[in-house]
């Protein structure tokens, strides 16, 4: 773009050198004709009025080659500010292309980065139910786990009353158990006693019946005899402690 700028302003350049040329041609000839025709006419004043004529008509010329030169100086200043305007137009415009073509990859690029994301929302979404359905999940588990944990609890607490109950059976055992070992050894030291007493009981129902003259009773006689109300009673109370013993 920057070479068809300035190859457009060069042939401008040219073609107002050329004008330019052309009109300065024309304009000598011009003058060269009028010369010879003022010089050639029939009534020509005289040589001196000539001569200052073509003297005026040479400085005139010589001014208008000074202008032209002038105006061409200028108008060589002004095509070269042009070229070089158009240079820095053409420069500002590549800058300007490098800033468009760079701020289309960048868009491309962001473009490209927003499907991305979209992409990765997307999938940031789904995690997001995943979560949810697990956060679900754990919530109903968590309640099975309290129900479970209340049952428990409640098998806790009934355990323990069991165990409670059971320890008062305990002790009440251990409480009958301390009260039959002291009448076993009550009954214990009864029948020590009542032995010694039945011991005595014995030998005076032995004197007693020596002194009757009562034969002792064998296993094989058919008649019973009835023994002292002393020994009857104190085998009573042996029977008695006895039983109890074997109860306890």
């Amino acid at each position: 773009m920057a070479d068809s700028t300035s190859s457009s302003s060069s042939g401008w350049s040219r073609r107002v050198q050329q004008v330019v040329w052309v009109v300065l041609l024309l304009w000598s000839v011009v003058s060269l004709v009028v010369i010879v025709v003022w010089s050639t006419s029939p009534d020509l004043k005289g040589s001196a009025h000539c001569r200052a004529q073509l003297a005026q008509r040479t400085e005139q010329h010589q001014e208008v080659q000074e202008r032209w030169s002038k105006n061409k100086e200028a108008l060589e200043e002004q095509l070269l500010e042009h070229r070089q305007e158009m240079q820095r137009q053409g420069t500002e415009v590549l800058l300007l292309l490098g800033r468009l073509n760079q701020t289309e990859e960048e868009l491309q690029e962001r473009q490209q980065e927003e499907v991305v994301l979209k992409g990765n929302i997307s999938l940031l979404l789904l995690e997001v139910q995943l979560l949810q359905q697990t956060e679900a999940n754990l919530t109903q588990q968590l309640h099975l786990q309290e129900e479970k944990m209340e049952a428990l609890q409640q098998n806790l607490t009934q355990s323990l009353h069991n165990n409670a109950a059971c320890l008062s059976h305990k002790v009440a055992l251990q409480s009958q158990k301390v009260a039959a070992e002291s009448e076993t050894k009550g009954c214990q030291s009864s029948e020590q006693y009542l032995k010694k007493q039945l011991d005595k009981c014995q030998q005076a129902d032995a004197q007693w019946r020596s002194q009757q003259h009562v034969p002792a009773p064998s296993p094989t006689s058919s008649r019973a005899v009835a023994p002292p109300p002393c020994q009857s009673l104190l085998l009573l109370l042996l029977l008695l402690c006895a039983s109890q013993l074997s109860l306890t």
